[in-house]
């Protein structure tokens, strides 16, 4: 028998191990792979949608949530897979000039019709939240009680829409989401074996003057997948877009955003005189609360770093908070006192700059 030359016998190791990372690449479910993709997996799409604000001057948070929605169920997404927080106070609001229509763009179309309601008003709760993602029916209070009832082949993604900061999420009702609840509630989650790939996203406000900007955690290679995969993929859906649609609307920071739609109420809409003269006087009172918080923050600041008031008293790699029961207990007497600009407030709580150690 004629030996294999040594060169010929690396080049079939090599060749046999790209076979099998191709193999193993290839029987490898995706986030959002169809069944009929991968028949040897029973998998399914789950999403989970929160708008985490409530009132009519934060109109965005709920109509994103709500064109979310619409974009997974022309994607092929069942209403039984997708979960909906939403306070549920807009589209019936007295000063929407489109009664019973959330839009999200522009002389957009509307965007709410269809959206289940399963957990609205009090029912957004972290509580809920948290209960949702487990599984954990018996734990919700009030709502539809569906739940993430996911398996190990199954994918999550968790859209959020709402201000928030580090260590932080708002939401409509107290408490909000804090980083160390809801990472034991991912820890759990995985512990439980109950996902194959888990993606949630939100908008990030953190005292940007310059809007918000998209965030992503967990898996984060699916970036490499086609957004029509992860949207669903049903072959009857087209989306068609409307140039006219497209409009300058120039730039807002996100913290000021409920003021700016107060003018621009204030100043297009017909109102009774006297409601006109509520609206201005409602107006007046928030600038002058918020210049006043404002101003408090950098004297405290000043008073408590000193020189240090405008950069980070704490370290690369440090926590982000040494006592989270301390943190939680000093943001709820801010939220006690300061109700009427919670989430204006978040702008101002960053534990890497004020330095959080009780």
């Amino acid at each position: 028998m004629h030996s294999i030359p040594m060169a010929a016998f690396k080049f079939l190791v090599l060749l046999l191990t790209l076979l099998a990372v191709q193999l193993s690449e290839a029987t490898r479910p995706s986030l959002f792979s169809s069944k009929n993709d991968f028949p040897l997996f029973n998998s399914t799409q789950w999403a989970v949608l929160v708008a985490g604000s409530s009132g009519y001057f934060n109109y965005r948070h709920q109509a994103d949530i709500c064109h979310a929605y619409q974009i997974l169920k022309r994607g092929g997404l069942k209403d039984e897979n997708i979960i909906v927080f939403m306070y549920d106070d807009i589209a019936n609001n007295k000063m929407n000039p489109r009664p019973g229509v959330i839009i999200n763009s522009p002389n957009g179309s509307d965007v709410y019709a269809g959206v289940p309601k399963d957990y609205t008003g009090e029912q957004v709760t972290a509580a809920n939240f948290y209960a949702v993602l487990l599984g954990n029916a018996s734990a919700l209070t009030g709502g539809s009680g569906k739940v993430v009832a996911s398996g190990p082949f199954d994918t999550v993604f968790v859209y959020y829409a709402d201000h928030g900061g580090p260590g932080i999420l708002g939401m409509p009702n107290m408490p909000y989401i804090y980083a160390n609840d809801f990472i034991k509630v991912l820890e759990t989650k995985h512990a439980m074996a109950t996902y194959s790939e888990m993606v949630k996203s939100r908008t990030l406000n953190n005292n940007s003057t310059y809007g918000s900007h998209v965030m992503q955690y967990g898996t984060q290679r699916i970036s490499n997948e086609t957004v029509s995969v992860y949207q669903g993929s049903c072959p009857n859906s087209s989306l068609t877009v409307n140039p006219s649609q497209s409009f300058d609307m120039g730039v807002v920071d996100q913290r000021e955003a409920d003021l700016y739609s107060m003018w621009h109420t204030y100043q297009k809409l017909t109102l009774e005189p006297q409601e006109k003269e509520e609206l201005l006087k409602n107006i007046k009172e928030i600038t002058a609360h918020r210049e006043h918080l404002d101003s408090s923050v950098v004297t405290i600041n000043s008073q408590l770093l000193g020189d240090l008031q405008h950069g980070s008293v704490r370290g690369g790699g440090w926590a982000l908070v040494d006592d989270w029961d301390c943190l939680k207990s000093m943001e709820a007497m801010d939220e006690a006192a300061q109700a009427a600009c919670s989430s204006y407030n978040m702008g101002h709580w960053d534990p890497a700059i004020v330095g959080y150690s009780a």
